[in-house]
């Protein structure tokens, strides 16, 4: 699988920036942040899904084409807004936690 260059069958990215002690804060949400050592900004996927009040586990489902996307963007009254940037976007990227 490729995101962005990278070519996802390789080992996860490690860590180079941030801790579970400092996460991005946003009023009274706060989302665990990181860097990773090619310097892409990550969000952890169970922090974002709760902070957008959703179930901390992401579910996907196939919009068709191969694309999986997280179930809360998979519903048909959204397909017309969901972008190929989006879907490039909500494709996950795994890391190694410090």
């Amino acid at each position: 699988m490729l995101y962005e260059g990278r070519d996802m069958s390789k080992q996860p990215l490690k860590v180079i920036a941030g801790t579970p002690d400092t996460p991005l804060v946003i009023s009274d949400v706060e989302i665990p942040c990181y860097v990773l050592e090619d310097e892409t900004r990550v969000l952890s996927q169970g922090g974002f899904l709760q902070a957008i009040g959703r179930a901390r586990t992401a579910r996907t489902r196939n919009r068709g084409g191969g694309v999986n996307l997280p179930h809360f963007l998979a519903a048909g009254n959204l397909t017309p807004f969901i972008s190929s940037e989006i879907v490039a976007a909500s494709t996950p990227i795994e890391f190694v936690s410090p």
